[in-house]
């Protein structure tokens, strides 16, 4: 019975290995989305902007949803106005005539769909794979949402 078990996890991880853009971030990727900049976090920064996190980049939190057929990341943290449009920049962002009304991100005390609502986003998308950036200058805060459908 045991072998049977241990038979259904490996070609449970190999169909999802199968599975595209999962396949990547097998097992899952590791997040600590309730404490701010643990080594985690600066990994997920990272991995969605393929730079390390510059020194103005503060009060990192990350969060990932990897379960089921979709994927969803959310990030936030503080930064410099120079740091966020290097990011704009490298995914190729553009910035929405209108705000978006965020239904898909999950909340935390960092992340408040309330916070988003006046703030027009910046937004790609490549086949797929949704990227969003909001960006309150007064604040210096940064939400970063990606997610596949």
């Amino acid at each position: 019975m045991r072998a049977i078990r241990l038979l259904y996890l490996l070609l449970t991880f190999m169909l999802l290995g199968s599975c595209g853009r999962v396949r990547q971030f097998l097992p899952f990727t590791p997040y600590t989305h309730d404490r701010p900049d643990t080594i985690e976090n600066k990994k997920g920064f990272e991995r969605h902007f393929g730079v390390s996190p510059s020194p103005d980049v503060t009060e990192l939190y990350f969060y990932a949803d990897e379960l089921g057929i979709d994927a969803k990341y959310q990030l936030g943290f503080k930064a410099d106005r120079s740091t966020v449009d290097k990011i704009i920049a490298k995914l190729g962002l553009e910035q929405m005539d209108q705000s978006f009304d965020d239904q898909i991100a999950t909340e935390f005390p960092w992340w408040q769909k309330s916070d988003l609502a006046g703030l027009k986003p910046y937004h790609v998308q490549i086949a797929k794979v949704h990227k969003y950036l909001w960006y309150d200058e007064k604040k210096r805060q940064v939400w970063y949402l990606d997610f596949d459908l």
